[in-house]
C-alpha cells in the first residue's frame, strides 16, 4: 500500500494541484498512463515502448504498431480520452527501483521524451550527455550525508556510527561514508551497521548490541528506508539502549510511527526535513478516498477487493455504500495513509512537467495556446524543464542543478518530548535550516537533547578527548582514524604548549622555564639568601676561613720577607696578588644581602678589578720567571765559548 499511495500522489498532483489550478494550464487538461513494471525492467521497457511510439506515431512513421495491443499492467486514465487510445505523452515520472531507472533513462532519452524520477540516487545518470532527458526530484544521498556531516561538525562530534537501511540505500550510502568530509572536516566513522530488506529479527539485535558496545560514539546516523527503522528503533526500545543522539533524514524524521517510540531512545534526534509545502491537504484526500471515488487507481481497487473478501465481506455491497470500513483505514493507517516523503518527491515531479509546459506554450494566467503534439518540441521542452523555477511541495522554491538532480533546501529539526493526554510523543521542532548558498544555520537555544538535557548541554561524541594546554597530540597509526584518533602526552620540562590539540611542544627561550602546567614560559625564579639559612650559615663560615688564611698567609709572608725564598719570589708581586685576591672576599659577602643596583654594581666592580689584577699579577711573575730562566741560558752559553 505505501507503493500504492505513490499512484496517488501523481493522480492527485494532477487532479488537485495542475488541472483545477486556473491559472496554471488554463483550458488545458493533463492526463496519465500508468504502467506497473513490476520491479522487471524488460516489461517497463516493453510496455514504454507500446506507449511512446504509438503517442509518438505520427513523427515515427519507420515504427508501426498495432494499436489494439493490450498490456493488462496499463491503465490509462485522461478525461478527455478515451482508456483505449494512446494518448500523447510529454514525460515519464518513474521509477522507484533503481535498475529500472537506469534502464528507461537511457531508452527515453534516446527518443528525446523527458523522464523525471522521484527516487533516484545512480551516480551514472549525472552524466549529462549519456542521459540529457532524465531529471529527478529526490534529494542525492550524498547530499543527505553532507547535511548530516554539516551537523556533526557544528557540534564537534567526530566519533560516530551509522546505520544504513534497505538495498538501493546500502548501495548509494556505503561508498561514500568514508569519504564524505572526512579528511577536511576531521569525521570518523566507529561503526557501520547495515540492514538489507531480508533482514531477520537477529540482524536488529545485533546492530543494537553493536552500537551499545561504543561508549565513546554517542551520535547514530540512520538512514534508509523507513520501515527498517522503525523496527531497529523498537528491538532499541526493548533492550533500552538510551543516552545516544539519533541523527538522521526525512526518511524517517518524520514518519508519525517513530515518533510515538520512547522518548528515551529517540528524544532529542536531529536531523533534516523537507522545507516545502505541508501534506495535510495530500493527507485529508487520502482519507475522504474510497471504492467509488478512486476507481481510477486500479492498484487501490485490487488491494482492498482482495482484502475485503479474505474477510469474508462482499466487495460490491460496500462499494454501494461508497465508504470503507473504519478496521481498513487502521489497518494501513502505517502504509497508506502515513504520509511517506516520497510522495512530495511525486507531486514535485508533476508540477515541473506542468510548469514548464506552462511556458514552453507560453501561458499567461488566463490563456493557454492549444497543445498541437504533431508539432511538439520535445528539444525545445526539455530546455524550460531544464531551467524551471516554481514553489514545490518539497522545497519553496524548486530548481534543478546542473546535473538534473533537484536543488532543495531543508529544515533542521529536533525531536523533543511532549506530553499530549497521557502519552508522550517526539514532536519536531525547527531548530535551523541548509542551503548551498548559507550552508547550516541553527538556532541552538531551541535544541532539547536526549534525557531531556538543555541546548548547552551538547553530548560528546569524540574519538578521543581533546589535548588540553600542556599536552601534545600522538596520531593514530591506523590512516583511516588519524585525524580523529590520538592520544595526549605531557610537554617535556623546559617546554609548553598553550593551545588544544597541539602538535608539537614549543622550548622555553634561555633564562625561562616552563610553569609546573607546562602552559607558558615564565622567567626564572631569583633565589633570595637569608642569613638564617644553614646555606647562608655555612657560606660565612667558609668566607671567614679563608679570610683568616689570607691573614696568616700575609703575616707569614711579611715576617719572613727577607728570606731567600720569599725574595726570590718578589715581595712586592706576592703582595700585590694577596691584595687582589683579599678584594675577592667583601664580593663574596655581598651576594647574601638583597639584591640591589648597588650591590650588583659594587659585586662587578670589585670582581672585575680583582680578577684583572690576579691576572696581571701573574703574568709579572711568569714574566720574570722567563727572564731568570732566559739569562741563566745565556750565561751558560757565554761560559761555554770561553
Amino acid at each position: 500500500m505505501a507503493n500504492i499511495q505513490l499512484t496517488q500522489a501523481m493522480m492527485y498532483a494532477i487532479d488537485k494541484l495542475v488541472n483545477d489550478n486556473s491559472t496554471l494550464l488554463p483550458g488545458l487538461q493533463l492526463g496519465w498512463t500508468i504502467i506497473d513494471s513490476c520491479s522487471s525492467r524488460e516489461l517497463a521497457v516493453t510496455s514504454l515502448t507500446t506507449n511512446v511510439i504509438l503517442s509518438l506515431e505520427d513523427k515515427l512513421p519507420q515504427f508501426k504498431c498495432d494499436s489494439s495491443t493490450n498490456l493488462s499492467n496499463i491503465t490509462t486514465s485522461n478525461n478527455d480520452v478515451n482508456d483505449t487510445d494512446f494518448s500523447p505523452i510529454i514525460g515519464l515520472i518513474a521509477e522507484k527501483t533503481e535498475l529500472v531507472t537506469l534502464s528507461t533513462a537511457a531508452y527515453t532519452s534516446s527518443l528525446q521524451v523527458p523522464q523525471i524520477s522521484y527516487f533516484s540516487f545512480n551516480t551514472l545518470l549525472k552524466d549529462r550527455k549519456l542521459y540529457p532527458y532524465f531529471y529527478r526530484t529526490s534529494s542525492p544521498h550524498v547530499l543527505q550525508v553532507q547535511v548530516l556531516a554539516d551537523i556533526s561538525t557544528r557540534f564537534n562530534w567526530n566519533w560516530g556510527s551509522i546505520v544504513i537501511a534497505g538495498n538501493e540505500t546500502i548501495d548509494t550510502i556505503l561508498p561514500t561514508i568514508r569519504t564524505v568530509g572526512a579528511v577536511d572536516r576531521q569525521i570518523c566513522v566507529s561503526y557501520v551497521g547495515t540492514l538489507y530488506d531480508n533482514y531477520s529479527q537477529a540482524n536488529l539485535l545485533k546492530v543494537v548490541n553493536d552500537l551499545k558496545k561504543l561508549p565513546r560514539s554517542n551520535i547514530i546516523g540512520l538512514i534508509g528506508d523507513e520501515a527498517i527503522i522503525y523496527h531497529l528503533l523498537e528491538v532499541a526500545e526493548a533492550q533500552k539502549l538510551t543516552g545516544k543522539t539519533f541523527i538522521g533524514s526525512y526518511g524517517w524524521l518524520n514518519s508519525p510511527r517513530i515518533r510515538r517510540i520512547n522518548p528515551d531512545v529517540v528524544g532529542g534526534a536531529i536531523g533534516i526535513d523537507l522545507q516545502g509545502d505541508s501534506l495535510i491537504d495530500f493527507a485529508q484526500y487520502l482519507h475522504k478516498l474510497d471504492l467509488c471515488n478512486n476507481v481510477a487507481n486500479p492498484w487501490f481497487m485490487r488491494v482492498l477487493y482482495e482484502q475485503l473478501e479474505s474477510l469474508g465481506y462482499d466487495p460490491d455491497d460496500i462499494k454501494a455504500n461508497c465508504t470503507l470500513p473504519s478496521f481498513l483505514k487502521v489497518k494501513y493507517d502505517d502504509s497508506f495513509y502515513s504520509i511517506s516523503y516520497i510522495s512530495a518527491f511525486v507531486m514535485d515531479a508533476v508540477l515541473a512537467f506542468a510548469n514548464a509546459l506552462h511556458n514552453d506554450l507560453g501561458c499567461n494566467a488566463t490563456y493557454c495556446p492549444t497543445l498541437d503534439m504533431e508539432t511538439f518540441d520535445h528539444q525545445k521542452f526539455n530546455h524550460y524543464l531544464r531551467n524551471v523555477t516554481f514553489k514545490g511541495i518539497a522545497s519553496q522554491k524548486f530548481i534543478f542543478r546542473s546535473d538534473g538532480s533537484s536543488k532543495l533546501s531543508f529544515s533542521v529539526i529536533n525531536l523533543q518530548p511532549r506530553k499530549i493526554n497521557k502519552s508522550v510523543i517526539n514532536e519536531p521542532v525547527v531548530i535551523g535550516f541548509w542551503n548551498d548558498e548559507q550552508g547550516l544555520n541553527l538556532n541552538p537555544e531551541k535544541i532539547i537533547w536526549n534525557g531531556g538535557k538543555p541546548w548547552y548541554d551538547i553530548p560528546s561524541s569524540r574519538c578521543t578527548d581533546n589535548c588540553q594546554p600542556g599536552y601534545y597530540q600522538v596520531m593514530s597509526e591506523d590512516v583511516l582514524l588519524r585525524s580523529c584518533c590520538w592520544s595526549c602526552h605531557r610537554c617535556e620540562s623546559l617546554s609548553v604548549s598553550n593551545t588544544t590539540n597541539q602538535m608539537v611542544c614549543t622550548k622555553c627561550y634561555n633564562f625561562t622555564q616552563s610553569n609546573p602546567n607546562r602552559t607558558q614560559c615564565i622567567d626564572l625564579e631569583v633565589i633570595r639568601f637569608k642569613w638564617d639559612q644553614g646555606f647562608a650559615i655555612f657560606y660565612v663560615i667558609l668566607v671567614s676561613i679563608v679570610s683568616i688564611c689570607m691573614a696568616l698567609t700575609w703575616i707569614v709572608i711579611i715576617i719572613k720577607r727577607k728570606t731567600p725564598i720569599i725574595k726570590a719570589s718578589n715581595f712586592v708581586l706576592i703582595v700585590v696578588l694577596l691584595i687582589f685576591m683579599t678584594l675577592t672576599i667583601p664580593s663574596s659577602i655581598l651576594l647574601l644581602l638583597p639584591v640591589s643596583d648597588t650591590n650588583c654594581l659594587l659585586v662587578f666592580l670589585l670582581l672585575g678589578n680583582s680578577q684583572s689584577g690576579i691576572l696581571l699579577t701573574v703574568i709579572c711573575k711568569t714574566n720574570q720567571i722567563v727572564l731568570i730562566f732566559r739569562n741563566s741560558i745565556n750565561k751558560n752559553q757565554l761560559r761555554a765559548k770561553l
